[in-house]
């Protein structure tokens, strides 16, 4: 259906204009990546209360819900309209999803036995069931169990590759005694994961900053810095490595590599 309409109005379904970056749309079938599963359940209950809302009687209605049910349904058309199709659409639908929780549970109420809404229950309990304990990125079950992994760890279930990679820079970058931290990354870069090897759990003095930055949010850089001073190390990721980064009036040597993190060091 989707493609159709493209074809209609003469896009591509891949055009970057609808399309996020260098993605390709597509309908994902059954998963239990918690990027791609759906809520085909979930969705098939708000259709249901949204017919309750259009054609059963007063005595079913409620207008403060039926309201309620239209300001969602205007949400979620904002949001397609302001943001490009990405393959893990999924995940930001959540916050929509969890919100039409309160117009279900008054469908519910007004229309079925409690047999009915018992058998709901148990349905959504074993919908949940597959990702819960079969996720293929955090499962409850099995060697790589959110039990059995380090929480640290876990972060990198998606890219293992680059665990020790980044405890290695987080080390170095707390044994240099370093305590503002320059980030150069790239669009998709992990970064949160870094914050926390860094930072570790609890407050820390340590800063962390976003510098070089060349998108729309370029002109923000200088209003973040806390006091101007220039950072003592440089996160920078890319493949490729330059023996030294020059900014401002500063030079920055480059101390350690593990592809495609890059540490550099200010020369002094």
């Amino acid at each position: 259906m989707v493609t159709s309409i493209h074809e209609v109005i003469g896009i591509s379904p891949n055009d970057p204009r609808t399309t996020y970056l260098n993605t390709e749309f597509r309908v994902a079938g059954m998963s239990v990546n918690e990027d791609t599963a759906g809520n085909p359940v979930q969705l098939l209950l708000i259709a249901a209360a949204c017919a309750v809302c259009l054609f059963r009687g007063r005595k079913y209605r409620s207008p403060i819900v039926c309201a309620y049910a239209l300001a969602l349904i205007g949400g979620y058309l904002l949001f397609c309209a302001y943001l490009r199709w990405q393959p893990w659409n999924s995940r930001l639908h959540l916050p929509l999803f969890v919100l039409w929780t309160p117009v279900i549970g008054w469908m519910a109420h007004r229309i079925a036995s409690t047999k009915l809404i018992v058998a709901i229950a148990a349905i959504l309990a074993l919908a949940s069931a597959p990702a819960l304990l079969l996720s293929s990125q955090k499962p409850l079950l099995g060697e790589r169990s959110v039990l059995a992994v380090p929480r640290n760890q876990q972060y990198f279930a998606k890219r293992p590759d680059l665990y020790l990679k980044y405890v290695e820079a987080a080390q170095r970058l707390r044994d240099q005694g370093c305590r503002k931290i320059g980030l150069m990354l790239q669009g998709d870069d992990w970064e949160y994961p870094l914050w926390v090897l860094v930072t570790g759990a609890r407050p820390s003095d340590i800063r962390i900053e976003h510098i070089e930055v060349m998108n729309v949010s370029q002109r923000y850089q200088d209003r973040t810095s806390d006091d101007g001073a220039a950072p003592c190390a440089i996160v920078h990721m890319d493949s490729r490595r330059p023996e030294e980064i020059a900014r401002a009036a500063e030079t920055y040597r480059l101390t350690w590599a593990s592809e495609p993190v890059n540490l550099y060091a200010l020369q002094r």
